[in-house]
């Protein structure tokens, strides 16, 4: 019992993982705004914001892709 109490949780997390990473992914040009310049990875994500500096001039933080709609002819993003 204690086995599969805790399987179950190390999946729940991980799908939270894995939920907030596709979450995220969303394309730099199609980013909006969800904090301010100077605000760091830390203040950014326990804004619930996604923090993404890899790519110079876009927005580093902003908001969360709502939901992911997979369609024949491609993928689109939805709230």
């Amino acid at each position: 019992l204690i086995v599969y109490a805790v399987c179950t949780i190390l999946l729940f997390i991980t799908g939270l993982k894995i939920s907030t990473e596709a979450q995220c992914a969303v394309a730099p040009a199609a980013r909006t705004e969800c904090g301010f310049p100077t605000i760091s990875k830390e203040e950014c994500v326990n804004s619930g914001c996604c923090f993404d500096s890899r790519t110079p001039g876009v927005l580093w933080c902003f908001n969360i892709q709502k939901s992911v709609e997979w369609e024949e002819e491609g993928i689109y993003a939805t709230e």
